[in-house]
Formats: structure tokens, C-alpha cells, sequence
């Protein structure tokens, strides 16, 4: 099942720069009211500063019990849901802000998950769609690579990856443009933080 994996490392000066361009982008939008979906630290560190602007509508997801009763005792917000964060998605109103801190290698399965978000329009007009991955360990390994016609890893997390949200949006009347590519390391993990604009055209 797809979701996050909680690192004890959310504090890090480089996950604090990730939040804090999600919450950059969060407070500059003028539109109110705001629906934002993301999967919080356990400290909740960005959904307390957004609790602190007017107009916005904060969910979480956590897919992990224990990870999910412990941060129980720092939630900020009513809405948070124990479970995935994709299955939550399907089920939802649509959003204007969902940032995916996955934390995880990518995979086929998160892919075609986040092909599927676009696709059944769960992404409102102009909204921000996040998505951070670990830069390693991909479990489907090269194979991956070759599934989407990229000579290496690397190719595909920095431009097959893109390139295929944008190709698949524009053939469904939309379109997904990369505005960030973030990458950083969080205590010894290459990471990557994707920043997209959907557009339902």
C-alpha cells in the first residue's frame, strides 16, 4: 500500500527548506477558501503554521497505527485519517494543494497511483501537486527505467518521470508543469521534492 514513511529526521535543515516551499506556495495563494491533503511529521511541524493562516482546510494521512496513535498526542488538526494516502485521494473532494512527502523509492505502483490522481480529477484548477521520493532503492531496480523507455535510474527520476506526468496530462486535456526539482539528502538518503502546477484545461 502506498503512503509514507515517517524518518526520525524531520527536522533536518533540509527537510525544514522542503516545508517550508510547500508552505511558501501555500500562503501566497490568494484563493480561500484552501484544501490542502499531506502526510504530516509527528510533530506536524506545517499543518501548525498553516493552522495559523485564515481560510485553510488541512487533512492528513497517516498509513502506519502505531506512527499514527503516536502522533496523536501533537495532531493540530480534526482531520486526520489513519490509512493510504492514494485510497484517500480516490475517495475525496477534489484538492488545491496535496503534497506527497513519500519518502520512498519510486515505483510502478506510485506512479500509475499518481497518474490516477490526475486522471479523476483530484486536483483542482491551478493546483499544487508536491511529491517527494527517496533517490534510491527502487525495488523494481533498472526494469523500471526500461518500463519508461529511460536508459538509467537517474534519467527517470529526473526527467522520465516529469515528463511522463506531463504527456499523460496533456493527452487527457490537462497539464502538469514541473515548477521545482528539489534534491537534497536527508541523513545519507538522496531525496527528491517535485513541485507541479494541474491545470484542467
Amino acid at each position: 500500500m502506498a503512503g509514507h514513511t515517517l524518518y526520525a529526521n524531520h527536522n533536518t535543515p533540509e527537510k525544514i527548506k522542503s516545508r517550508q516551499k510547500i508552505y511558501d506556495i501555500i500562503a501566497s495563494n490568494t484563493k480561500r477558501p484552501l484544501r490542502v491533503l499531506t502526510l504530516p511529521s509527528t510533530n506536524f511541524a506545517l499543518e501548525k503554521q498553516l493552522m495559523k493562516l485564515s481560510g485553510i482546510d488541512v487533512e492528513c494521512v497517516e498509513r502506519e497505527y502505531t506512527i499514527y496513535k503516536k502522533a496523536l498526542n501533537n495532531c493540530c488538526i480534526d482531520k486526520y485519517f489513519l490509512g493510504d494516502v492514494f485510497d484517500h485521494l480516490a475517495s475525496s473532494s477534489p484538492y488545491d494543494i496535496v503534497w506527497l512527502d513519500l519518502c520512498t523509492p519510486l515505483t510502478n505502483k506510485i506512479i500509475n497511483n499518481v497518474l490516477y490522481a490526475i486522471r479523476g480529477n483530484k486536483l483542482l484548477n491551478n493546483s499544487l501537486l508536491a511529491i517527494t521520493i527517496m533517490a534510491a532503492r527502487e525495488p523494481e531496480g533498472v526494469n523500471l527505467a526500461k518500463m519508461y523507455n529511460c536508459d538509467s535510474l537517474e534519467e527517470l527520476r529526473i526527467q522520465g518521470f516529469p515528463k511522463l506526468l506531463s504527456c499523460y496530462s496533456k493527452s487527457i486535456g490537462k497539464s502538469c508543469i514541473l515548477n521545482d526539482l528539489y534534491q537534497y539528502n536527508s541523513t545519507g538518503s538522496p531525496m527528491i521534492m517535485y513541485s507541479f502546477t494541474i491545470k484542467n484545461k
